[in-house]
């Protein structure tokens, strides 16, 4: 007769495989190679910005105090005569600000007739230069003399083209892939005229940085929709044209890619006018879907341009001052009407 287990030290299927995982742990290949991707994707992006650093951060006084950029000579005569406002309503004083270039005494009776760069450089530099002791820990005195204004402005200008290296990349995987990002972040470190714009305390390198990340966040805006994208694709592009007025071009930029982002939603509404009245057009139809496309190209704009003008912190003080006051609308008109 044939002995018998009883079922209750018979081991089942579901116990077997428990015990079969715990005395084989189980090793997921893809996570591994996923994160060794990663961890190789940020080494070489860091070894291209070493060697963007070097190529810009070596040989700063490169004409030993000699002043020889024409536009650099007159960012630092400017700089040598600003000084801190003595309060915010003062800074915003444009008549008396001790920040305003166009109030600089000449020497001559007469004050500064000309300025035709933007301002956020010449503050950023004045502020580091002025500060550099407190920032540097004691290793650094402040540069904030005619000789040593345009060598802080220099290493600034070498930072934000550094930090433009890094949107580079972020761009080029945000469009294609990582190694593609590592290309351009490669090409654009040792791309000569970046380097040369980096010895130079010039606006150039501000405004490429502020224009790249435009770009990037638009981009972003394009294929995610995201508020924040929006908000701060505009913010970049507010600043990139407090650096130089032309870059308010970017803008159009930013409301194109809201647009892009929305067409789904209004394209069977106005392929029609095109190709005409399509079966496949009436199917796509959706109403829910054009009030959502329709808000997020107005609202979106607007959020755009108030960030570009205001800045993304003091939209977000407008509009909670909106929200308590109750307005009935929120629009670019209600920042006009708070001060």
């Amino acid at each position: 007769m044939k002995e018998q287990t009883s079922p209750l030290h018979e081991l089942s299927s579901t116990a077997q495989t428990a015990q079969q995982t715990r005395l084989v742990p189980s090793v997921s290949l893809s996570a591994f190679t996923g994160d060794l991707a990663r961890t190789a994707t940020l080494l070489a992006l860091a070894a291209i910005i070493v060697l963007g650093a070097y190529l810009r951060l070596t040989h700063v006084n490169w004409d030993d105090n000699g002043h020889l950029h024409p536009d650099e000579r007159f960012l630092t005569q400017i700089e040598t005569g600003l000084q801190a406002p003595s309060s915010i309503a003062n800074y915003f004083d444009t008549d008396d600000s001790r920040l305003n270039p166009y109030n600089i005494p000449t020497g001559q009776g007469g004050t500064q007739s000309t300025f035709v760069y933007g301002t956020l450089p010449i503050f950023v530099n004045k502020f580091v230069a002025s500060n550099l002791s407190w920032i540097s820990l004691g290793y650094f005195d402040d540069y904030d003399d005619y000789d040593h204004y345009n060598r802080s402005g220099r290493a600034l200008s070498a930072l934000f083209d550094l930090g433009t290296l890094v949107v580079v990349f972020l761009l080029g995987r945000e469009l294609l892939n990582r190694y593609a990002g590592l290309l351009g972040a490669f090409l654009y470190a040792v791309s000569a005229f970046p380097i040369q714009n980096s010895h130079f305390f010039i606006v150039d390198p501000y405004v490429t940085f502020f224009a790249t990340l435009t770009i990037y966040l638009a981009v972003r805006s394009a294929r995610h929709g995201k508020w924040r994208d929006f908000a701060l694709a505009g913010g970049s592009a507010g600043l990139a044209a407090a650096c130089k007025i032309t870059a308010v071009s970017l803008l159009p930029v930013v409301l194109l890619a809201i647009g892009v982002y929305a067409w789904p939603g209004v394209k069977p509404y106005l392929a029609p006018l095109w190709y005409g009245n399509r079966p496949e057009y009436r199917r796509m139809q959706d109403g829910r879907a054009l009030d959502r496309a329709v808000v997020t190209m107005v609202v979106g704009a607007l959020v755009a341009l108030v960030a570009a003008m205001v800045g993304l912190d003091e939209q977000r003080r407008i509009y909670a001052a909106a929200v308590e006051q109750r307005y009935r609308f929120f629009s670019y008109g209600d920042a006009m009407l708070i001060e």
